[in-house]
C-alpha cells in the first residue's frame, strides 16, 4: 500500500516525526487505547483503512520539508507581514512587503514593488533587528539573484552563528517535529513524543473531518492531556495535520511549542496550509505568533503572516 502511493503522489504529506523515532517506539504506540479512532474511521477500518500504513507513512515521507523547498521551483507571489510587540503587547515595529520571484535560466530573484516598515525593525546597517523576522526571512526573502543552486542552498547563508543554529533549530522544530533539538537545555527527551517517557502526557488520535475548503481529510492530531503543564512536562502542546482523503495530500499542519527555563524561553504557534501552485506542492499561507527569550537577546513577541499564490 505505503509503496503504491509513494509511487503515485510524489508529495504525499508531512513527516510529523522522523522514521528513527518511531522504529524505536513502534511496539509502545500501538498499545491498545493509545490511539483514538473516531467512529468514521473505524468503519474505514473495516472497508480495509490500515492505521498501522497510515501512520507508517507518515513516518517515513518528507513531503512538507519538500513543499517549502518547492518555493524555490517556481515563480510566484508573495506577501509578508511581520509585527513585533513590547511586553505589554503594544506595537513597537512593523515589516510589509509585496513580492514577486522569478526563475529563469537556473537562477533566482525577488523584486520588491512594495515595502514598508515601522519603529526600528531594521538597523542602520539596514538589517533586519529581529531574529523572529530573521529567522523567516531566509525561507521567503533575499535581496540577490541566486545562481546554480535554486534548490541545495539557503537562502542568506551567513556568517551569524547563533542566527544560523536558530535557523535550524527553528527548522527541526518546523519540519520534524518529534527529533531532538540540539543545543537547547534538557529540552531533547521531551521533543520525543512517542517515547515511553512521553506517551502518558498525550491524547492521540485520527478522525475523518471535513476542511474548511470543504476537502474530505483524515486528521491526525496529537495533544497534550488536560492537567499536564504548557511548558514543563512537554514542549509540543499539540501537531494536528490534515490529509486529503483522494490524494493522501497534505492540506494543513497546525502546531503549538513552548519550553520555559532560566535559559531558554519559547511559546509559539504555526498554522501552515499547502496547495498547488504552478504544478508544485507549496505553503500558501503560514501563520505564526510567539515569544522568544533567548540568551544574549531581548525578549521579543512577533506576528508573522506569509501568503504564496
Amino acid at each position: 500500500m505505503i509503496g503504491k502511493i509513494r509511487q503515485i503522489f510524489v508529495t504525499a504529506l508531512l513527516m510529523l516525526w522522523t522514521s528513527s523515532v518511531f522504529s524505536q517506539k513502534e511496539d509502545s504506540l500501538y498499545l491498545p487505547g493509545i490511539i483514538t479512532l473516531d467512529s468514521f474511521i473505524l468503519i474505514e477500518v473495516r472497508d480495509g483503512f490500515n492505521v498501522t500504513d497510515f501512520i507508517a507513512f507518515t513516518q517515513i515521507d518528507s513531503s512538507f520539508y519538500e513543499a517549502f523547498r518547492n518555493l524555490r521551483r517556481i515563480n510566484y507571489n508573495s506577501s509578508t507581514t511581520v509585527r513585533m510587540f513590547d511586553q505589554e503587547h503594544l506595537n513597537v515595529a512593523s515589516y510589509g512587503n509585496r513580492t514577486y520571484q522569478h526563475i529563469e535560466n537556473n537562477c533566482r530573484w525577488m523584486d520588491f514593488p512594495f515595502e514598508v516598515s515601522t519603529g526600528d525593525f531594521f538597523n542602520k546597517k539596514k538589517e533586519m533587528e529581529f531574529y523572529t523576522a530573521r529567522v523567516f526571512s531566509y525561507i521567503f526573502l533575499y535581496k540577490d539573484t541566486i545562481c546554480n543552486n535554486i534548490v541545495d542552498t539557503d537562502n542568506n547563508a551567513g556568517t551569524d552563528s547563533k542566527l544560523e543554529l536558530r535557523k535550524e533549530q527553528l527548522k527541526t522544530m518546523i519540519f520534524n517535529p518529534g527529533e531532538p533539538v540540539d543545543d537547547i537545555p534538557l529540552m531533547k527527551n521531551k521533543m520525543e513524543i512517542f517515547s515511553d517517557e512521553m506517551i502518558p502526557f498525550y491524547d492521540y488520535s485520527i478522525s475523518s473531518q471535513r476542511y474548511a475548503t470543504g476537502v474530505d481529510c483524515y486528521v491526525f492530531s496529537i495533544k497534550k492531556k488536560e492537567g499536564v503543564q504548557k511548558g514543563e512536562e512537554v514542549v509540543i502542546n499539540e501537531l494536528t495535520t490534515w490529509f486529503d482523503k483522494k490524494t493522501m495530500q497534505i492540506v494543513s499542519r497546525k502546531y503549538s511549542l513552548s519550553y520555559f527555563t532560566a535559559l531558554f524561553d519559547f511559546d509559539v504557534s504555526m498554522d501552515v496550509k499547502l496547495s498547488v501552485v504552478d504544478g508544485y506542492l507549496v505553503p500558501t499561507f503560514v501563520q505564526y505568533n510567539g515569544y522568544w527569550d533567548i540568551p544574549g537577546r531581548k525578549p521579543e513577541i512577533g506576528s508573522v503572516q506569509i501568503f504564496v499564490w
